[in-house]
């Protein structure tokens, strides 16, 4: 079980009793063994973790090598995104070569259809500086977001509350 000691950090406890008895069988006292098993119950969360992720991983790579139908593969990878990130909604948008924009290729747990309709040029903001300079961008308060964001009135309409956009390379 977890505990909070007064300086107010938390620890995991494991305890064990056993009951030590007299010659005639009655117990007479409560032996208890306290330990603080923090280390090892931080340790199996990372552990498991990382197996999550490994398996995700795992189930992306199936899809990519056993189908040649990318439909299929960005299913299977939305499916582990939204799974292993404990996210709402996911989408790809692909940059086809030669093109200045992005173009809805698949979403998973969208409420509407305005995200697949939306078609967006990388001039400038968010979403340019995440595909142009492959970096990850992050707005964690949608509704604090300037009305320019390139993603504003279609996040705002499906009730998002944080954004995220990874360049997948």
């Amino acid at each position: 079980y977890r505990i909070e000691r007064p300086d107010g950090v938390r620890r995991w406890v494991r305890e064990r009793a056993f009951p030590l008895k007299d010659d005639e069988g009655n117990v007479y006292r409560i032996v208890g063994v306290a330990d603080d098993v923090t280390g090892r119950k931080e340790a199996d969360t990372v552990i498991r973790k990382q197996f999550e992720r490994l398996s995700s991983l795992r189930a992306i790579d199936v899809a990519i090598t056993g189908s040649v139908d990318m439909q299929l593969t960005l299913c299977v990878l939305l499916d582990q995104v939204t799974l292993c990130l404990h996210v709402d909604a996911a989408a790809v948008l692909l940059c086809r070569e030669g093109s200045s924009s992005l173009e809805f290729a698949a979403g998973r747990g969208f409420r509407g259809n305005a995200v697949q309709r939306n078609r967006i040029l990388l001039r400038s903001g968010q979403l340019a500086e995440a595909v142009l300079h492959r970096r990850r961008v992050v707005i964690p308060d949608v509704t604090a977001a300037t009305p320019d964001f390139e993603r504003f009135a279609v996040l705002r309409a499906e009730g998002a509350v944080s954004y995220a956009a990874v360049p997948l390379v």
